[in-house]
């Protein structure tokens, strides 16, 4: 086995055979990773709740830092964000293989920064409103990769990661107690 190609395939196809899917809803998952933007590498963490098979709510913590010259002194900027958002899930409308999930949404929320040589400035808080597109694949029951773009007044840029899946035995508890609560109870008594 020579071709490398054939080897990245004969490795990759049962791995997207026993891909898993996206979270249901009631379900969640953790996410965490890295960014880029022109105010610097980000690193960042949050979660997601389905709040509808195609609606997610969640939160994020992101910190960054970078460095820039501000009156000829070096300068290190240090910011940390907090905020909510909101996500529409495609992938059941568009029909796609269980294992992928692609979205779009918007993000709210705050970020307090700190310059290092203007002592003034510490901890100036600033409000933020940005749009994001991704996408995600579950590679097995509970892991995924994510990839993710953003636009928005304060911030743009993107961030990859992981994403990890929690609260997945909710959704088959929920459908047991829907599908429970549609039939009709039998009384004993009478039989009907």
């Amino acid at each position: 086995m020579k071709n490398p190609v054939l080897i990245v395939l004969i490795i990759l196809i049962p791995m997207l055979l026993n891909a898993q899917h996206r979270i249901g809803k009631y379900q969640g998952q953790i996410n965490g990773g890295f960014g880029f933007s022109p105010w610097g590498f980000t690193i960042y963490t949050g979660v997601d709740y389905a709040i509808h098979k195609d609606v997610t709510i969640g939160g994020e913590f992101n910190f960054r830092s970078y460095h820039e010259n501000v009156a000829d002194k070096a300068n290190y900027k240090r910011i940390l964000g907090i905020s909510g958002n909101a996500n529409y899930h495609f992938s059941n409308l568009f029909h796609l293989p269980r294992a992928f999930d692609l979205y779009i949404g918007l993000t709210s929320g705050a970020y307090f920064w700190t310059y290092t040589n203007i002592p003034s400035s510490k901890y100036k808080p600033g409000f933020n409103l940005h749009g994001q597109a991704g996408g995600r694949w579950f590679f097995n029951e509970k892991w995924g990769v994510n990839v993710e773009f953003n636009v928005g007044d304060a911030y743009y840029g993107g961030k990859y990661g992981l994403s990890y899946k929690i609260w997945t035995d909710r959704t088959k508890k929920n459908d047991i107690d829907e599908k429970n609560s549609k039939t009709k109870p039998v009384d004993n008594k009478t039989g009907s």
